[in-house]
């Protein structure tokens, strides 16, 4: 499964949710009100979780957050799977 990244707003602050499918469930962060700390915490997450996910991963984040976090984060392809003879 995808690992999918959500940044939103929540209670005056943000909210960053992680669901992977490497063996971890849902996680959740709630990070400052600051779009820089909520856009460092995507950018964690999505170079721990969607990185290492060999069926990629997507970022969704209001556009505020989205701007601060490295283009090449938003979306990571998935791996080409190797093939075995």
């Amino acid at each position: 499964m995808k690992t999918t990244v959500i940044v939103r707003e929540y209670q005056g602050g943000y909210q960053v949710t992680v669901s992977t499918g490497q063996g971890v469930g849902e996680m959740v962060y709630v990070v400052s009100d600051q779009p820089f700390d909520a856009a460092a915490a995507a950018t964690e997450a999505m170079a721990k979780w969607g990185v290492t996910n060999e069926e990629g991963a997507e970022l969704m984040a209001p556009q505020e957050v989205l701007e601060l976090v490295p283009e090449h984060l938003w979306y990571v392809d998935a791996k080409p799977q190797k093939v075995r003879y």
